[in-house]
């Protein structure tokens, strides 16, 4: 299993044509993108009482607006950099716009050119949610659990697993000798004994850091924490099971998290073509890893409402 999942993916996209992103910014700006920063004055003041005392009063002064005005030039520059929506289709966009709508003075600001590039993701997000697939890369990576010959390593970089250590003794059909974690949800895991009818646990471990990288449409890069080989009682063939530990509850799951769990399941979907059996599930605060591991065997999952459809 490590071999099939420790591999190197690219985002493959839809192709976006002009006309889509031409239409999505004649859209902001109609909405209105215009940008400024409110700033305030205020004068304290102090008095002195007649017994001595002092007392703080607080008179509020003037609130203005402030717009940090760029070149023209450099405003489009500054959007393609952080767009790559063509410094052309850009200026064609707002030459259509200004036509026919008047032009807010210092509209080229610092702070027009944020709530540009912030419309731009919310449409970005929304737009491709479901536009882009994974491609494997065939090159060689780095591999802190195996040697060349594909032979366990007798060490990897503590660090790698875990920033914390419990004095615990992990369990013997653990892959490493110590427990190091980085959380309380991971720490249980680790120790804890899976008590099951239908599965057991022929091994497990935590997944060094920056190995299993898994690109993202709209938020970087992604690394699961655990690997489980498990053996259905029932003699069923293994399966591989990935796992990524949120210690955190259901409702403070927030949207990129979401987004990034959803790409992970997608892209184990697509390995199941050379890796039988695999599968992705992420794990969350007061989720024992026993329902977990019976979910995947009975071909459900416990988490699916995690995921954004």
């Amino acid at each position: 299993m490590w071999q099939g999942i420790n591999q190197k993916f690219y985002l493959h996209f839809d192709k976006t044509n002009e006309a889509e992103l031409k239409a999505m910014l004649l859209d902001l700006l109609k909405k209105g993108i215009d940008g400024s920063s409110a700033v305030s004055t205020s004068i304290q003041q102090t008095e002195k009482d007649d017994d001595g005392g002092v007392t703080f009063k607080k008179e509020i002064g003037s609130t203005f607006t402030l717009k940090k005005e760029l070149a023209y030039s450099d405003f489009l520059k500054k959007a393609q950099s952080l767009t790559n929506i063509p410094i052309q289709l850009l200026h064609e966009v707002f030459c259509e716009f200004f036509k026919a709508n008047p032009l807010p003075d210092k509209f080229f600001s610092k702070q027009t050119l944020h709530r540009l590039v912030e419309g731009y993701r919310d449409w970005y997000i929304k737009t491709f949610s479901e536009r882009y697939s994974y491609e494997k890369i065939e090159t060689p990576v780095n591999d802190p659990l195996c040697d060349e010959k594909h032979a366990v390593k007798e060490y990897v970089i503590r660090n790698d697993i875990g920033v914390l250590n419990c004095k615990e003794t992990p369990l013997e059909n653990y892959l490493y000798d110590s427990c190091a974690y980085d959380s309380e949800l991971e720490r249980i895991n680790i120790t804890h004994q899976i008590k099951s009818d239908i599965a057991s646990v022929e091994v497990y471990g935590k997944i060094p850091r920056r190995t299993v990288r898994i690109p993202t449409y709209a938020d970087g890069t992604y690394s699961p924490d655990f690997m489980y080989v498990i053996n259905r009682n029932s003699g069923k063939k293994q399966l591989n099971l990935i796992v990524e530990t949120k210690d955190k509850d259901k409702d403070h799951i927030d949207p990129e998290e979401r987004r990034k769990f959803t790409a992970a399941k997608k892209l184990f979907e697509k390995l199941q073509a050379e890796i039988p059996n695999v599968y992705y599930c992420p794990q969350i605060s007061k989720q024992d890893m026993t329902n977990i591991i019976e979910s995947v065997v009975k071909n459900e999952d416990i988490n699916e409402d995690l995921y954004i459809i």
